[in-house]
């Protein structure tokens, strides 16, 4: 390997390394910004990844607030993949590219799911938003979001 098609490959994974970290501050960002206007209990981003040739999906961000409104933020588990065991409406949400809204006992939404799409329109991972019934404008100010 030459000394210049060494500096490309090195400029080429920083690079990599700086799209990934943007990526997921504006996950996070976008996390925190929805948890603050729509006020849900909980608010998580999850992506699609390729580790070791194989591809799963894992949590980018996880945001839950207490019964004090405290929100915890628990960040995603690099290098967790979750193919098996991971749940199966997020699963769905991801292959199938739809949004789900999963109901409690007495039939009302508390739970949904977004696909989150690429500029090339490719699910790249969901956004879920739980624990309580969103009104229609929420609901609006979310997909905006996601557009």
């Amino acid at each position: 390997m030459t000394k210049a098609s060494q500096i490309e490959h090195l400029l080429d994974a920083v690079a990599d390394v700086t799209r990934h970290g943007d990526r997921e501050n504006f996950d996070i960002s976008l996390a925190r910004t929805l948890q603050e206007l729509v006020k849900a209990p909980s608010v998580s981003i999850y992506r699609k990844a390729i580790s070791c040739g194989e591809a799963g999906i894992y949590p980018v961000i996880r945001l839950w607030s207490g019964f004090d409104n405290e929100v915890e933020e628990v960040p995603g588990l690099e290098g967790e993949f979750h193919a098996e065991g991971l749940d199966e409406a997020i699963q769905k949400c991801v292959e199938h590219g739809t949004p789900i809204e999963c109901p409690d006992q007495q039939g009302q939404p508390i739970r949904y799911l977004w696909p989150m799409r690429g500029v090339d329109q490719e699910v790249v991972g969901a956004l879920d938003v739980q624990g309580m019934t969103l009104a229609a404008a929420d609901l609006r100010l979310i997909q905006g979001f996601l557009r």
